[in-house]
């Protein structure tokens, strides 16, 4: 009998401790996970962001540029959310997308879009007020995926004047 309550004792012991550490390390990877999303760094990111805030800068954006360096990226301000369309019109360089709304979410991506595309164009899937155009690869690079955050702010604050 004893024995028996022993082993039961035992075993239970043994799942609670199985269960905790479960948990325990799903909650590790879990907070990398948010960590990697909100991308602590995002002020490395861009030694030069340009911005294009104008109904012509926007329409311009990064038409007839042959290169972009690796760390240089444009972001797009609209006035008012809603949902936005772009192309690769005159775009000679491989491009990811990045679509964000009001209140610094990533709502869509696309990534390494087609050089010269005009059709069909990459929708914003919802509404957004900021695009962020990239190199290719970049939002792979950077851990960006839709519903990461993005402080639009310091990036409008560490922006270049619109040079095309």
């Amino acid at each position: 009998m004893k024995k028996k309550i022993i082993f039961w004792a035992k075993l239970i012991i043994l799942i609670i401790i199985s269960v905790f550490f479960y948990f325990y390390f799903k909650q590790i990877t879990y907070n990398q996970n948010i960590k990697k999303a909100s991308s602590p760094n995002q002020s490395e990111w861009f030694t030069e962001i340009e911005i294009a805030n104008t109904p012509i800068s926007r329409e311009k954006g990064l038409m007839n540029r042959s290169s972009l360096c690796k760390s240089c990226g444009m972001i797009f301000i609209f006035d008012k959310s809603q949902p936005l369309n772009f192309w690769m019109k005159n775009t000679q360089i491989p491009l990811d997308m990045i679509f964000v709304n009001e209140k610094n979410r990533v709502v869509s991506i696309h990534e390494n879009t087609i050089p010269f595309q005009t059709s069909p164009t990459y929708s914003s899937q919802s509404e957004a007020r900021y695009v962020i155009e990239t190199n290719a690869y970049f939002t792979k690079e950077h851990g960006i995926a839709i519903g990461s955050t993005i402080d639009i702010e310091k990036l409008i604050s560490s922006s270049v004047s619109y040079k095309n």
